[in-house]
């Protein structure tokens, strides 16, 4: 049978890392790049000069570098199930909430954001700021990452047989399967 204290002195909480790029306009720009490579590649070929793509392609590595810079890692962790139900309780859902949410889903995120990411800290005020910074597709990469530790199994459903995963993948030594080589009718 097992202890309780031997229990509590082995919890550690979920936690996951999320990488959020602040410089949405960077996409764009490598986008473009990646499109003018494209272009000089084909100059290239046509032309019996030097090469263009060279160049382009060292615009794309600048820009890369610029959205590695720009790249913000956020560390979330969950919090205590007390902490998550008085979270829910102190953001109910809205009179008019037709989808069903257990809670309001403009004062909420901003406040379980606040209390799950470690690194940076933050307040639910500078959480609401970031929230109304970041694009739709950033925030709920972030704030999915806050669900995804509060919410959902934190360990893989497959993390207990894995060897018996590694084991069932053949080889590139294991010979192939002879009936798949013929063809079928």
């Amino acid at each position: 049978m097992a202890d309780i204290e031997d229990v509590l002195g082995q919890v550690v909480r979920a936690q996951r890392t999320v990488e959020v790029c602040v410089r949405g306009d960077l996409a764009e720009k490598v986008r473009h790049l990646h499109d003018e490579l494209a272009d000089a590649m084909l100059y290239d070929l046509d032309h019996n000069e030097e090469d263009t793509a060279p160049e382009v392609r060292a615009r794309i590595e600048e820009a890369k570098a610029e959205a590695d810079a720009a790249t913000v890692t956020f560390t979330v962790q969950a919090v205590p199930a007390t902490e998550w139900r008085r979270l829910v309780m102190e953001h109910p859902p809205a009179d008019d909430d037709l989808d069903g949410w257990r809670w309001n889903v403009e004062t909420f995120p901003p406040a379980a954001l606040a209390a799950a990411c470690s690194d940076p800290v933050m307040d639910e005020l500078q959480a609401d700021r970031l929230a109304e910074a970041l694009s739709n597709a950033q925030w709920e990469k972030l704030f999915g990452a806050v669900l995804a530790v509060n919410l959902a199994d934190d360990i893989p459903k497959f993390a207990g047989g894995i060897e018996g995963l590694l084991t069932s993948v053949p080889s590139s030594t294991t010979a192939p399967d002879t009936e798949s080589l013929t063809a079928s009718s």
